[in-house]
């Protein structure tokens, strides 16, 4: 009961999320201001953080299709922010924003890390009974029927053909979008395998973490110069401001040949001087990286195609109608027991209040003189 309840959120949230940006243009109603630049000017991004706040964790850029800026505050707070003049369109929290709430719903149950723990194991639980469903039906494949998909009476035998023939058809997916979700929790060990399997040729994210220069005001004319040097063909997505006195800026961009919509290149730069520190192009890394950065746009219904967010969201609607109509058998399965329950109890009654009156009847007795 507890895996088909969580079944039913993610399905609801996940469906719902897919149209995220559509809702958020309607929402905020952001002016379409012409094509959204793929490096901003110093001055916007300043604009940007000034416009935060408060002290700022990373910004992620305006792309085409969701004009605006989302800011993340070093206390965990965020917002978003108009593109061009940096001022406030909305908070953006569980509790001020309907995304936020569903997304934090969707990813980690509205608990943190602890829910998103929780939701990394019950993926691995789907996981299991969808294998197990499908070696189940590999037993009984002649009993399968394509005709049996839709219900074509409201009894429990041809509701449970029809579950098994929409469970069949639905496991490929089903299993590709739980798949690709308990990678997003546990990307370490999903990335130590697809390693092993495939090769990696590079570091995956920045190692150098410290300025080789004291500490001084960030030249952003200077680092974003640096950035389009290093990818003169990228788009910036995100900037992560240095967490300390003597950090450094890093610059998240997408280069054309990736599928992630953010990207998975990036470069390191000194604050103070724009000096280049480190250099990472998602190209150069290996089969394996990329594996793992094409599994979200999959999981999420980013990468391009129109057609990918229905098929998602037919995804979703099959795991609610399995899930129902398992609920629904398993109900109607107790019921019966229940029924034949009380059938089999009353017949025991009557069986012996049948044998207590023939005990009770007085014997004939011969008549005496």
């Amino acid at each position: 009961m507890g895996l088909a309840a969580w079944l039913v959120l993610v399905a609801l949230s996940g469906g719902l999320l897919l149209f995220s940006d559509a809702w958020l243009r309607w929402r905020l109603a952001v002016a379409d201001t012409g094509p959204v630049p793929a490096w901003p000017e110093a001055e916007t991004l300043v604009r940007l953080l000034e416009g935060a706040g408060g002290p700022v964790a990373w910004v992620g850029l305006a792309r085409p299709g969701a004009p605006w800026a989302h800011v993340e505050r070093v206390d965990g707070t965020a917002c978003l922010l108009h593109p061009a003049d940096g001022s406030l369109l909305a908070s953006h929290t569980p509790t001020s924003s309907l995304v936020s709430f569903l997304y934090d719903l969707h990813a980690m149950l509205l608990a943190g890390d602890v829910g998103q723990r929780v939701v990394g194991v019950l993926g691995i639980v789907l996981l299991g009974t969808l294998l197990a469903g499908l070696l189940l039906w590999l037993r009984r494949r002649r009993a399968f029927d394509l005709r049996s998909v839709a219900v074509s009476e409201v009894t429990p035998q041809a509701v449970l053909r029809s579950h098994v023939a929409q469970g069949v058809l639905a496991s490929g997916l089903l299993f590709a979008i739980a798949l690709s979700g308990v990678t997003f929790v546990f990307p370490e060990a999903a990335g130590a395998v697809l390693d092993a399997a495939l090769g990696r040729t590079g570091p995956t994210r920045p190692i150098v973490h410290a300025r080789t220069v004291p500490p001084g005001p960030t030249d952003w004319t200077a680092v974003l110069a640096t950035g389009r040097a290093a990818f003169p063909e990228g788009r910036l997505r995100f900037v992560t401001l240095p967490a300390a006195a003597d950090g450094v800026v890093v610059l998240r961009l997408r280069t054309p040949e990736e599928l992630h919509p953010h990207g998975g290149s990036y470069v390191v730069v000194e604050p103070t001087t724009g000096a280049l520190l480190q250099r990472i192009d998602a190209r150069e890394r290996g089969l394996g990286p990329a594996v793992l950065d094409a599994l979200y746009p999959l999981h999420a219904g980013s990468t391009g195609w129109p057609g990918h967010r229905w098929v998602l969201l037919l995804g979703a609607f099959l795991l609610l109608r399995l899930v129902t109509t398992s609920l629904w058998l398993q109900t109607d399965r107790r019921a019966r027991r229940r029924r034949l329950a009380a059938l089999a109890q009353a017949g025991a009654a009557a069986g012996g209040s049948g044998r207590s009156t023939s005990a009770r009847r007085p014997a004939s007795q011969p008549i005496g003189r």
